[in-house]
This record gives structure tokens, sequence and C-alpha cells, in this order.
């Protein structure tokens, strides 16, 4: 759901429209394609847009009504985001609690805000499908050179005797 206050463009990821609850993973991922999107757009005109990005987590009362997500926010989910994002110059900021749900998937840098508060800068997202990929790939490949090795052996000893 994207829910529009002032300046704010806030997105909303409900495990009831994304059918998983790592929702701070899919955030990121979404984040990482808007901050290429967008300075793609400020290299190539002229006006510039000022942005910053805040990934927080938290509670919402939600249902889906006529194919459209109506949510609640509880709790400071979002003044949370909307600060992380002030005080982001074009990176994401993702909270301590979010990132923490989330950190064997993305890479992040540890920082501090001028409060003091702990918050991590995304560096990016892992792309744990292509590592599965690579890895199944190499242990078939081994699993191979293993049984043509046993093979090879068989044949080497098979004309010998004790």
């Amino acid at each position: 759901a994207v829910y529009e206050k002032g300046d704010d463009i806030f997105i909303i990821f409900s495990p009831l429209m994304t059918k998983t609850f790592k929702n701070e993973i899919e955030a990121t991922k979404a984040a990482e394609r808007i901050v290429l999107f967008l300075n793609e757009q400020n290299r190539k005109f002229k006006d510039k847009i000022e942005f910053g990005i805040g990934i927080n987590s938290g509670e919402i009362i939600n249902k889906i009504e006529d194919k459209k997500l109506k949510f609640t926010a509880l709790g400071n989910l979002i003044i949370g985001a909307k600060r992380l994002a002030e005080i982001s110059d074009k990176q994401i900021l993702i909270s301590k609690e979010s990132y923490e749900k989330a950190m064997n998937d993305i890479k992040a840098v540890k920082t501090k805000t001028k409060d003091g508060e702990e918050v991590y800068e995304v560096q990016k997202v892992l792309d744990r499908e292509q590592n599965k990929e690579f890895i199944s790939g190499f242990l078939n490949r081994m699993e191979k050179d293993n049984k043509s090795n046993q093979n090879n052996q068989n044949q080497k000893y098979s004309g010998q005797g004790i």
C-alpha cells in the first residue's frame, strides 16, 4: 500500500499482501530499486530530487477492502520511518529492529543518529537465490568429480590381486 502525507511517501509491506513475513527484506529490495531510479533521474536532469529512505518495522491492523489494503499503523512505525528518511541523504537507513530481523540477507554498516540512536546504512541486499544456484552447481560438479575419481580408482585396482 502506498500512503502519502505532505512531502512523504510511505510504502507499507503487509504480510496480507506480500504473503511473506520477511517484509524487511522486500522493503529493502524495493528501496534499492528506488535509489537506483532516483539517482538515474538526478544524473539525467538538471533539477535534482532530494531524497532519503528509511525502513522501520512495526505493527499494523489491516484488511483488504475492494482489492486495496486498508491499514492503521500502531506505535511509532510511521514516525520512525519518517525520522530515518529525514536524516538520510540519498541513502537507505534501516532501524536496528528491522535490521536484526533481516541481518542474514542485508549487508549494512552500523551508525548512530545525532540523538545517539543506533541505525544501519544499507550497503546491499544479498542475493540468496543467486548464491543458492552457484552452491548447487558447485556441489553437483563436486559430486560428478568424486564419481569420476571413484570410477578411475576402481578401474585402476580392478586388475590387481592380493
